[in-house]
C-alpha cells in the first residue's frame, strides 16, 4: 500500500517544490506589513518594512495584542494589560517576564531575548496606573543585529 506524504495546495506540491528546499534568504530580505496604520502621500495606507524595524513592530503588536483580539488565533497575544491596577513587587514582575518570554519564544522563533527591564514611572501613583517594558531582542539568522523595544501599558 502507498501512501501519499505530500500536500497540494490550489495546485502547488509543497512536497517537490523548491519553498521547502529553499535556504534562508536572511532576515532583511523579509517584507512585513506597517502597523500601526497611517496614509503617507507617498505609499498610502500600506507600509512595507523589513528588517529590524519588522522585528521591533512584530514584537509590539505581539506584546500589545490581549489574547482573543486576533482572529483565528484566539490564543495570540500576551494580555500584559491584565497587570495594570496591580502594585508592581517583586512577584507581579516574574509573572510579566514569564508572560513575555513565553510569547515570545512560542510565536516568534526568529528572535531570542537579550534584556527585560520592568519599571513605574517615578511620577505614578501607590496603584499602578502604568507600566514601562524594555526589552532587548537579538534577531537569531543575524550577526551583531539588536532590535530595541519600549513598550508602555
Amino acid at each position: 500500500m502507498n501512501i501519499n506524504t505530500s500536500t497540494s495546495i490550489f495546485g502547488i506540491d509543497y512536497a517537490n517544490s523548491t519553498y521547502k528546499n529553499s535556504t534562508n534568504k536572511g532576515f532583511k530580505k523579509r517584507i512585513g506589513l506597517g502597523f500601526p496604520f497611517y496614509r503617507s502621500p507617498k505609499n498610502g495606507y500600506f507600509q512595507k518594512v523589513s528588517g529590524k524595524e519588522l522585528i521591533k513592530m512584530c514584537v509590539r503588536q505581539l506584546l500589545l495584542i490581549e489574547q482573543g483580539e486576533r482572529l483565528m488565533m484566539p490564543l495570540y497575544g500576551a494580555g500584559l494589560k491584565r497587570f495594570l491596577g496591580e502594585p508592581l513587587d517583586n512577584f507581579l514582575i516574574e509573572d510579566i517576564k514569564d508572560t513575555i518570554v513565553y510569547n515570545i519564544t512560542k510565536y516568534m522563533p526568529l528572535v531570542s531575548i537579550v534584556k527585560i527591564d520592568i519599571s513605574q514611572p517615578e511620577s505614578a501613583s501607590t496603584e499602578l496606573s502604568q507600566i514601562n517594558i524594555y526589552l532587548i531582542v537579538k534577531i537569531k539568522e543575524e550577526v551583531d543585529s539588536t532590535v530595541e523595544v519600549e513598550i508602555s501599558l
